[in-house]
């Protein structure tokens, strides 16, 4: 039988193997490689989720120009009801911020043409003491 002179993969010593396509001098390096071929193989799989992950956007039909859904919110304005809800929420100004969230649920139904049931800490938006009962419920 013919035996092949090899250099071990992992430890780099010379051995005598009997087959050609042997790699490992011993068990424990056979182990180790093992182990090393593993991690190198989980390691590509973990890149290749995160690649994808962060690749990942809606892509949409192309019919209006609109590459993803990044490039489209690029161009998003955000309505000015919602700027002064904001500004009046982080002044803590809630008579204005509660007044401005009743208008916009109000004119979001009538331009759907319907009319909901919206409850803010248990008080009906459609009340007409809203913002009061609001403001008192603030001071409690």
């Amino acid at each position: 039988m013919k035996t092949f002179k090899k250099e071990c993969a992992i430890c780099g010593s010379w051995f005598s193997a009997s087959s050609n396509s042997a790699k490992y001098c011993s068990d424990a390096c056979r182990e180790q490689g093992a182990r090393e071929h593993q991690r190198d193989l989980m390691r590509r799989k973990r890149k290749a989720i995160r690649d994808e992950k962060q690749s990942r956007v809606v892509q949409l039909p192309n019919k209006y120009g609109v590459k993803n859904s990044a490039e489209m919110m690029k161009n998003h304005v955000e309505p000015q009801i919602n700027i002064d809800m904001e500004k009046a929420r982080d002044k803590q100004d809630w008579f204005t911020y509660y007044t401005l969230y009743k208008q916009r649920c109000i004119e979001n139904e009538q331009e759907w043409g319907y009319q909901g049931v919206h409850f803010v800490s248990g008080i009906e938006v459609h009340d007409e003491r809203f913002v009061e009962l609001m403001l008192e419920k603030i001071d409690e």
